[in-house]
């Protein structure tokens, strides 16, 4: 589910919701130690699993935090009122990393095998195996999934949600400075030099000392907008989104192509018992198993009718999703 009036404004937009990643869940994770179908390179931590990265919270969703409601708890509540009482990453622009998760993000997040593995690197908001945000918990964090239910097919979904929303976050943060007459440039400055009290005060101006009064304001003005007055504000920002999400999820129910090939960004694995296991290039924590006849089969298919693979139904429909099957002329 995506947070805040993302997921409403998400099915007023294609008529739908967002995909459900049901293989993706946090109360029974599927990366923790002794689960199934692990990737290569193991389990995560159960000590911060996924939670190794900070989403940057757009104002709306910090002022919902303060705000109280749905899947919050005073844990989370506590954390945003320490980070403002501080003055660490946070702007009226949202609530970034603090300079030192900051600092170690960008030191070891590019370490092989550092996402969910390095207790460095946890979010703050990561209470005891659940979010404290989850309700507002950003679109980074919503979008990301172990798992996924229809493969590549899903990641291009998720993939566009960020992108777009990210979007939606900069219309809406623009429209907020505008409102209260604030210097975007300073909001900007002022995360790459929190202890400089002339520059706080230019960014926060007269908002300063009413941090929280702020993101609360901002919460409430953006939580009955609809899409269509998303849209509005953001004008040629957002021109062709709605378009775009429509058609990613309408990929989603396309009939089998009558002819395919092999697709191009798959890599082999050693299975069980001899068999093999496939890696989209694009879903390194979620491969797909085969037995060693089917996968040396797909390693020699140049071009060929889907029936004529004999693959079961399932399967088939499988190998699509993941795209180590792809429609012959793509």
């Amino acid at each position: 589910m995506l947070p805040g009036p993302y997921e409403r404004w998400f099915t007023e937009a294609c008529g739908r919701p967002a995909p459900v990643e049901r293989r993706s869940t946090c109360d029974a994770c599927a990366m923790l130690p002794g689960a199934p179908d692990l990737p290569p390179d193991g389990p995560f931590d159960e000590a911060v699993r996924c939670c190794t990265y900070h989403p940057h919270l757009a104002p709306h969703f910090v002022g919902a935090i303060l705000d109280g409601g749905e899947g919050l708890s005073d844990a989370g509540r506590a954390i945003v009122r320490a980070r403002i009482a501080a003055r660490a990453g946070v702007t009226p622009i949202g609530l970034a990393p603090a300079p030192e998760f900051a600092a170690a993000y960008q030191r070891i997040a590019a370490e092989p095998g550092a996402f969910g593995r390095r207790r460095e690197l946890a979010c703050p908001f990561y209470d005891g195996g659940r979010c404290a945000i989850w309700r507002q918990r950003g679109v980074a964090c919503a979008a990301f999934h172990c798992k996924f239910d229809r493969g590549a097919l899903d990641v291009a979904v998720w993939n566009l949600i960020v992108v777009g929303f990210n979007a939606v976050e900069r219309v809406l943060a623009r429209r907020l400075l505008e409102r209260h007459g604030l210097d975007a440039a300073a909001c900007d400055a002022l995360l790459h030099a929190p202890g400089d009290d002339a520059l706080d005060a230019r960014a926060w101006g007269e908002w300063r000392g009413r941090e929280e009064d702020y993101f609360v304001a901002a919460a409430r003005a953006v939580e009955p907008l609809s899409w269509a007055d998303v849209e509005a504000l953001g004008g040629r920002a957002l021109a062709g989104l709605a378009e775009a999400l429509r058609a990613a999820m309408a990929r989603l129910d396309e009939a089998p192509p009558e002819r395919v090939r092999r697709g191009g960004e798959i890599l082999h694995h050693l299975g069980r018992a001899g068999g093999a296991r496939l890696e989209h290039r694009g879903l390194p924590l979620d491969l797909v198993d085969v037995s060693a006849e089917v996968a040396a089969r797909l390693a020699a298919l140049g071009e060929a009718r889907l029936a004529d693979l004999h693959l079961d139904e399932a399967l088939a429909r499988r190998l699509l999703d993941w795209q180590v099957l792809v429609p012959a002329g793509s």
